[in-house]
């Protein structure tokens, strides 16, 4: 009888030593990080670069854009994030500043308005390539260096009265 209590605790603790050595394994392959060599090579890994992401733009990324339009017997809630192409790093600084950011913000949330008054945003749904050449069309009068706008995520829902 006071064999199976021993046993218990003799097996608890044998897994928790090895939960405990695991761990501390496993959080030095983390600690390493970039030191880490490709064994095949015998040296650090280097990212994959090529000439073209070197000339590749910036994108600045603006933060969640949620537009309501209401409609007769519905509200359909458009939720979208975008991202700024700039084709310089002095503007990829400038722009990812608060007042620069907030400025990029509601001139795009101005031209979600503009466009919630046409069928780009009022369609059954929404074609992301033209929303986001409306909203660089009218950035681009704005805003120095703007190359594009990227859509990263999209997202229509109705909801009726």
């Amino acid at each position: 009888m006071t064999r199976l209590p021993i046993i218990a605790i003799l097996a608890i603790c044998s897994f928790a030593g090895i939960g405990y050595g695991a761990g501390h394994w496993f959080a030095s392959d983390l600690r390493m990080g970039d030191k880490q060599t490709n064994p095949a090579l015998g040296q650090p890994p280097q990212p994959h670069r090529t000439e073209d992401a070197a000339s590749a733009p910036y994108l600045v990324r603006i933060e969640t854009i949620t537009l309501p339009i209401q409609r007769q017997n519905s509200v359909t809630f458009v939720i979208a994030d975008f991202a700024v192409a700039v084709s310089d790093a002095s503007y990829l600084a400038r722009y990812q500043r608060p007042e620069y950011s907030s400025r990029l913000r509601a001139e795009i949330m101005e031209a979600m308005k503009a466009a919630s008054r046409t069928t780009i945003l009022t369609g059954p749904t929404i074609d992301s390539a033209t929303l986001s050449s409306e909203i660089q069309s009218q950035l681009q009068g704005v805003f120095e260096g703007v190359e594009d706008v990227v859509t990263l995520m999209l997202y229509k829902h109705d909801i009726g009265l």
